[in-house]
């Protein structure tokens, strides 16, 4: 019914008018309560505006007792239907009506579940546009708790989005005849967990340590930045932030928030005249701790928003010398070219300064170290998905010209970062390119096999159309990587003792990693029997292999049933013998650990197999069920495994209602 009105309210007027009541009605049955609330969000939500008016006094005294219901689904469409309302009828909602909602929505602004946060925020937005004096009464626990929300390490997105919008509001308010919600005494609330803001002679915030999860800075930057800017304070806040960053007794949180906070700022307000800015950075780089030199790279990359031409030559200016930053200028680089195109920094405000920046780049990738060049594949993939016709060419050549190994590695690296660029269309450049690339999986080099197989696992997550033509080629080329090679494995004396190092093993998980994604992503293109060959196999190889392999049986039961049950007995012989084994008398407790958990893997893949159709006529799950039910122990684990994936199976089917958290 209320995707009727939502589709044909301007034909059914009348229709409308004479179910208004009947909606009504049904709000006050609990059988139909919840059906009918989101039949009136549909309603409401619908861009033909359809008129709620007559009843529009008893949905909202009944939607603020809803507020208080246990039902998670009933509060978040509650929350859907007030924030319409509040929306269209604004000016026609009675102040006291209002007051009472407004009194609810603190308590649903909780960390532990956003999405009912976020619509609670939305509904505090439409409100104070409004009924400003109903924000003003409960001003109190609405500021505390976005407050707390916002130093949530888990707050981004849309939500993020809401807070911010939501304290811009609250300051609109303040800026008026309200000195609690002025976006001074705002800002000082929301840095208030870093700042306990006791002054000294010279008017400047002391510094004392308190606890706040680093990540949730971001989310308190955002807001400090929104107030600073929406009331001109922005060139005074951003001098503040300085102060502390230069003032040696700062803490590294301190740093931490003033780096996040010039950071918001300088993307949406040129901070070139700032005097001492460059000189923090430099202060920072030179001795901040590591996650304060992070935060530091971030910021000199975000402030490029607020004046390009002076900003980014500055970093290219950086990399192209030979200092002991370039890590920390590498990040800021990689923050920079993110940004682009953004709402501050578009490609044509770039473009003057691309071809030093790939040239820059270039002449450090052959970087021994591989955390760097990482990095520097990062920062290349993501200026090549701006301008793909461009560069891809330019990487390919590189790439097969080149006789250095770390050169090769980096390359396919940053192609790695071009095919997981979602923002841009580029996949007809890549569509020929990526097979020149995954070539390199036949690489003589181990190194460069193990790249060319982490950029396979993304193209088939990522971009699995790319691999479409080109499967049959490439995947032998990724079941022989999963071969066990004896000429990759060295006896290392270790003191008295000799220990066995497998060079390949690295490659061997990268290999079955990307079968793995094969499954999700390419299943139709695999020959099963044949697959099914390697995951057999790889029950016999390392921990972590065996691990994964038994996830692969998990998955392959949902997938291809049939096809399963028929290699039933080549998996059941291998997952037997794994239960019979024990740990050395003399294994320390992480190997007995390390021991059960394969078990409990083994037993969750058994689980699976019990699921396949005649499971129960099956001599070999017959046989592994009696090697479970023969020892106290193991019959004891899997009973627990068993429990354990029913809960889950019941979770994943449930409606997900949840108790409200009224604390």
């Amino acid at each position: 019914m209320g995707q009727l009105f939502f589709s044909l309210g301007d034909h059914l007027r009348d229709e409308l008018k004479q179910c208004l009541p009947v909606f009504v009605d049904r709000l006050k049955n609990e059988p139909t309560r919840l059906s009918t609330m989101k039949a009136l969000v549909k309603v409401t939500s619908s861009p033909l505006r359809n008129d709620v008016s007559p009843v529009l006094a008893d949905l909202l005294t009944l939607s603020t007792g809803f507020l208080r219901k246990n039902l998670r689904n009933l509060r978040l469409a509650t929350l859907e239907l007030i924030g319409a309302l509040s929306r269209d009828y604004g000016q026609g909602i009675g102040a006291p009506v209002m007051s009472n909602i407004i009194k609810e929505l603190p308590a649903l602004i909780q960390e532990s579940d956003l999405t009912i946060a976020q619509v609670a925020l939305h509904v505090i937005v439409a409100a104070g546009n409004t009924h400003a004096a109903a924000i003003r009464e409960h001003k109190e626990p609405i500021v505390a708790r976005i407050v707390e929300i916002s130093r949530s390490p888990v707050m981004q997105g849309s939500t993020l989005t809401a807070v911010v919008e939501a304290i811009k509001i609250l300051a609109v308010i303040g800026s008026k005849d309200d000195t609690d919600l002025k976006p001074t005494v705002l800002i000082k609330r929301f840095l208030q967990p870093v700042y306990e803001n006791t002054l000294n002679s010279q008017n400047i915030p002391e510094v004392v340590f308190s606890a706040t999860h680093r990540q949730g800075f971001f989310g308190t930057a955002k807001c400090v930045a929104a107030l600073a800017l929406a009331s001109g304070t922005d060139a005074a806040v951003v001098a503040a932030c300085i102060t502390d960053i230069l003032t040696k007794d700062s803490s590294e949180n301190v740093k931490m928030i003033s780096l996040a906070v010039i950071a918001e700022i300088g993307y949406y307000s040129d901070l070139s005249s700032q005097p001492k800015l460059q000189e923090a950075f430099h202060f920072v780089f030179e001795n901040g701790k590591d996650d304060s030199k992070t935060f530091a790279a971030m910021a000199l990359g975000k402030i490029c928003g607020g004046n390009v031409r002076k900003f980014v030559p500055n970093i290219i200016a950086e990399l192209e010398n030979e200092s002991q930053k370039q890590y920390v200028i590498l990040n800021a680089l990689k923050e920079l070219i993110h940004l682009v195109p953004s709402e501050r920094i578009s490609i044509e405000g770039i473009a003057p300064f691309v071809d030093r920046m790939w040239n820059s780049l270039l002449k450090r990738a052959g970087s021994v170290e591989e955390g760097y060049r990482n990095l520097l594949g990062e920062c290349l993939g993501k200026l090549t998905a701006l301008e793909p016709v461009r560069f891809v060419p330019l990487l390919i050549d590189v790439l097969q010209k080149t006789p250095a190994v770390q050169v090769r590695c980096t390359m396919i690296t940053a192609i790695k970062f071009t095919v997981s660029d979602e923002r841009r269309a580029i996949d007809p450049v890549l569509k020929d390119a990526i097979g020149v690339f995954l070539g390199f999986l036949n690489d003589p080099d181990l190194t460069v096999r193990r790249t060319a197989l982490t950029l396979f696992n993304c193209v088939a997550h990522n971009k699995p159309v790319l691999l479409k033509d080109k499967l049959n080629v490439l995947l032998p080329l990724v079941y022989k990587e999963t071969c066990i090679k004896e000429e990759l494995i060295r006896e290392v004396e270790m003191g008295p003792f000799k220990h066995e190092v497998d060079d390949g093993l690295d490659c061997r998980k990268a290999a079955y990693e990307c079968l793995y994604t094969l499954l999700d992503s390419c299943l139709d293109q695999l020959n099963i029997f044949e697959f099914m060959d390697y995951v057999s196999r790889g029950l016999t190889d390392h921990y972590d292999i065996k691990t994964l392999c038994f996830l692969f049986i998990r998955r392959l039961v949902q997938s291809a049933p049939l096809s399963v049950t028929q290699r039933v007995d080549q998996f059941v012989v291998e997952i037997v013998k794994l239960l019979q084994s024990k740990a050395k008398p003399n294994a320390v407790k992480q190997e007995h650990e390390k021991n059960d958990e394969l078990k409990r893997a083994a037993l969750r893949a058994v689980h699976s197999l019990t699921l396949l159709p005649e499971s129960d006529k099956s001599r070999s799950i017959a046989e592994v069920m009696g090697t479970i039910k023969a020892v106290p122990d193991l019959a004891a684990m899997w009973e627990h495994v068993k429990n354990e994936l029913t809960l889950t199976a019941v979770a994943t089917h449930a409606q997900g209602d949840v108790p409200m958290d009224t604390n």
